[in-house]
């Protein structure tokens, strides 16, 4: 795997280098911007940040409060001892965790 920006490629894709050029792109803070514009999902892009529009900065529900984030946990990894169990066709109702 060939990690950049959070995002994974595999190392054998195909097409590489043009996986890192378009990861490349999408980081530009411009590009990144108007994802985040677009799709109303933060970004973790600090340079993106001065082209997201006021509108979508201001959002609560995009951007939360400090005050909110404070009261905010992260979830716990799970224990290795801990996996679900899933097969091919398995309703989900049936699968289960052991």
């Amino acid at each position: 795997m060939v990690r950049r920006y959070g995002r994974t490629v595999p190392k054998d894709a195909p097409h590489l280098e043009a996986a890192m050029q378009w990861i490349n792109y999408i980081e530009d803070p411009k590009v990144n911007a108007e994802i985040t514009n677009e799709v109303f999902y933060p970004t973790a892009n600090r340079a993106a940040r001065q082209y997201v529009t006021p509108a979508m900065i201001q959002d609560a529900t995009v951007y939360p409060s400090d005050e909110v984030l404070n009261r905010m946990t992260l979830a716990k990894p799970l224990s290795a001892d801990i996996v679900i169990v899933r097969a091919p066709g398995l309703p989900r109702d049936q699968q289960r965790w052991c």
